[in-house]
């Protein structure tokens, strides 16, 4: 199939899971998506006065970076779930070895569950989409079930994803053991798990790798 024709070294493997982490290239979902309600919502900027809606919490229906949030965050989810069946497809066929289909697998779950965690954040529920194939229309799930996934697909992740301190210098930025237990963490904390949020938070994958910064002015 088309698949084995286009999938047939690691590199090929490789520019797969790195489409998904493309999806947060662009620059609306960052810009108008992310960073809007990162930094609107705390009330310290509004865009020179020009999205001031976000201030009352009237964000209208119409406005482009909604359409772009959910437009954007679908198709990683979409490329997500592709990549997991050819990624089994090409370890079965000796195209690529144990440890880089653990590693892309892992990959591919941390990111499909970061972006179901901003979603829930966002929206509330919102339709779970697990296969890379759908039966029509998938109903909208509560946003407990969408948490939920996040921190199913972060303990899958902590399972293959290599540690900060085993990552090849030339892969920092890639996604880690100890950026999927601050994720789990922080989806717990929705689900009011406190017991559970800590215990993630306090793994020594999170704990002995990652740090606030001393100075917050070195943040630029």
């Amino acid at each position: 199939g088309n698949a084995d024709a286009t999938f047939n070294k690691p590199a090929d493997l490789i520019a797969l899971v790195n489409a998904i982490y493309d999806t947060y290239q662009n620059s609306d979902l960052l810009k108008k998506c992310i960073w809007y309600r990162a930094n609107f919502s705390s009330h310290d900027f509004f865009n020179w006065g020009g999205d001031v809606f976000w201030n009352n919490y009237q964000i209208p229906a119409t406005f482009g970076g909604v359409t772009t949030f959910w437009n954007q965050s679908y198709i990683g989810i979409a490329r997500a779930n592709a990549a997991f069946g050819v990624i089994d497809n090409a370890l079965a066929k000796g195209i690529i070895d144990q440890p880089l289909a653990d590693r892309l697998t892992g990959e591919a779950f941390y990111l499909r569950g970061m972006t179901y965690y901003y979603l829930a954040a966002s929206f509330g529920g919102v339709p779970l989409e697990l296969s890379a194939v759908t039966d029509g229309l998938t109903p909208r799930s509560s946003r407990d079930s969408v948490f939920g996934q996040v921190v199913a697909d972060m303990q899958k992740a902590e399972g293959l994803l290599l540690s900060k301190t085993t990552l090849p210098v030339a892969d920092l930025g890639r996604a880690t053991k100890g950026a999927a237990y601050g994720f789990e963490g922080a989806a717990r904390m929705w689900l009011k798990d406190y017991t559970g949020a800590l215990a993630a938070f306090n793994n020594p994958e999170l704990t002995s790798n990652y740090h606030l910064m001393q100075n917050f002015a070195d943040a630029n």
